[in-house]
């Protein structure tokens, strides 16, 4: 997943008043354990699609200014971690070496 779809989907999430409360701060929370949870990129490559999937269905919803604070607090965090993975895995994935250039020949 590249950085502009991550910055596309955490931005719909700027647009989000609220959410619907309780049960979608708590799922968020869940969300953000296991993503600080994982032990390599492929488990944060396989979460973010699901944590995308929840913003979109909470997007624009209102409620208790506690309940939204408790869901931007763990969304943050989860895009944090989520970004901790994607820096290590452009550390340890360098880009191709670029090619090398013939030497003229001499006579």
């Amino acid at each position: 997943m590249n950085m502009k779809n991550i910055v596309v989907a955490f931005g719909l999430v700027a647009g989000l008043v609220a959410c619907s409360g309780k049960k979608e701060a708590d799922q968020m929370t869940k969300y953000a354990d296991e993503m600080c949870k994982c032990k390599d990129v492929k488990c944060a490559e396989t979460l973010f699609p699901q944590v995308e999937k929840w913003t979109q269905a909470n997007l624009g919803k209102e409620v208790e200014q506690g309940a939204a604070e408790r869901y931007h607090t763990a969304l943050d965090r989860t895009q944090k971690c989520y970004d901790k993975w994607m820096t290590e895995a452009d550390k340890a994935d360098p880009p191709p070496p670029e090619p090398e250039t013939p030497e003229p020949e001499t006579k």
